[in-house]
């Protein structure tokens, strides 16, 4: 470890050093990302090291008007003996504008696909560093945008096109397509669906839809808010109405967790948008209407006072399933803060008291204490303290649990430029 920090200081050049040798509109950078932990736990009072980590990874960079240029190598001990390339890109524009352009990736771009409120395609459903490919994007015909990118998986093949439409005033969409077509065609993982967006403003509310639709006759799916809509205003502030609903097809799937196939929800919330005091609040129904596994209502109501502790109270029970509720208070100042939590799910109960002190800008030290307030208690507790030196951290960590010997956790990593 000294010697990589040696190594990465040393290698550093004065600003100026490549003045006059390299055109003035290119922007070059280099640096290393490295992580160090030892895991143990202590026995008989005495630390025992039960295993050690080790990450390094160097990056360079070299940017213009038109080209962007990444690349990272890395060495991990998780990995002996292997050391080598991590991620790279290469992008071109056309001089002149932001569209158009192409570039090639190594274990760099992820496909990725929003919801409402969880995503539709999460990152990371395709191992990031089994990707590798090409892309290619144009626009800027009226106000269009678009990106096409293919990649191989292994020996699976990635495909995603997206397209953007300009904000009209009153609406805008975004179209996306993502195939995954495995080596054997035959394969029952083949995914293949079409995701539209379409958001609007109509100055009284703002409605927000989504349509997905696969090959299959019942992969499709369709959900929708309405924002924006404040009907009611009290000394308190505004009453904001958000109505939604999403719905999917019997055989419905995609690689998150926004839909479930065969869903049929309708929900209505209300939330306070606070005017004149430090509060908000917030009540929820959620109906279920093919059976009561979705069914369910909740609120929430959280609170500044004017000696600054912050009150939080949320709660949701579902017809079918364990209500869960938490409390909360936390008061802090620049220097210090301590907090209690109360946490109830179904008939069990637990506590949790929490503090921090930061004696100096650069060093930190927390502390949390948890029971359950039933015969179990089952006790833990975590002491993290960390401090910063530089571009350089340092973590040592202490966690003990019920009827476990205390684990011990010592990190230090730190990026270098």
């Amino acid at each position: 470890m000294i010697l990589l920090l040696i190594l990465a200081l040393a290698g550093e050049t004065p600003a100026d050093s490549t003045a006059g040798r390299v055109p003035s509109d290119w922007d070059f950078g280099y640096g290393c990302l490295f992580e160090a932990q030892a895991l143990g736990r202590i026995r008989d009072r005495s630390p025992e090291m039960d295993s050690t980590g080790f990450d390094a990874a160097f990056f360079l960079t070299a940017s213009s008007p038109s080209i962007d240029i990444f690349a990272k190598a890395a060495v991990s001990e998780n990995e002996p003996g292997q050391a080598g390339l991590r991620r790279a890109r290469a992008l071109c524009r056309w001089p002149g504008t932001p569209w158009i352009g192409c570039g090639v990736h190594y274990a760099d771009a992820q496909p990725f696909v929003y919801g409402l409120r969880q995503p539709l395609a999460e990152w990371g459903w395709t191992p990031v560093d089994s990707l590798r490919g090409l892309s290619v994007s144009g626009g800027g015909i009226m106000g269009f945008s678009g990106d096409y990118m293919m990649q191989l998986s292994g020996e699976d093949t990635l495909s995603q096109l997206s397209i953007s439409s300009p904000w009209m005033g009153f609406a805008g969409a975004d179209y996306i397509r993502t195939t995954y077509q495995p080596s054997d065609s035959s394969s029952a993982d083949a995914q293949d669906f079409d995701f539209l967006s379409v958001r609007g403003d109509l100055r009284y509310f703002k409605p927000w839809l989504i349509f997905t639709g696969g090959e299959d006759q019942g992969d499709w799916s369709f959900s929708g808010e309405l924002r924006g809509f404040r009907p009611l205003g009290t000394e308190w502030g505004r009453i904001e109405l958000v109505p939604s609903m999403a719905f999917a097809g019997d055989s419905f799937k995609t690689p998150g967790s926004a839909l479930a196939a065969g869903q049929r929800q309708m929900s209505l919330a209300l939330y306070l948008q606070p005017s004149r005091y430090m509060m908000s609040a917030g009540v929820r129904g959620d109906v279920d209407l093919e059976s009561d596994s979705l069914s369910g209502g909740g609120a929430s109501v959280a609170m500044v006072s004017e000696a600054g502790a912050v009150w939080d109270l949320s709660f949701y029970c579902p017809v079918e399933g364990e209500c869960r509720g938490s409390a909360g208070i936390l008061m802090a100042d620049p220097m210090a803060s301590a907090g209690l939590r109360i946490t109830a799910v179904d008939d069990s109960l637990r506590v949790r008291g929490s503090a921090s002190y930061s004696p100096r800008p650069d060093v930190c030290a927390r502390v949390t204490v948890s029971g359950d307030l039933d015969d179990s208690l089952q006790p833990g507790c975590v002491l993290d303290i960390s401090t910063d030196r530089g571009p350089v951290r340092g973590t040592v960590s202490i966690e003990w649990e019920y009827d476990r010997q205390p684990a011990v956790k010592l990190g230090i990593g730190g990026m270098l430029r």
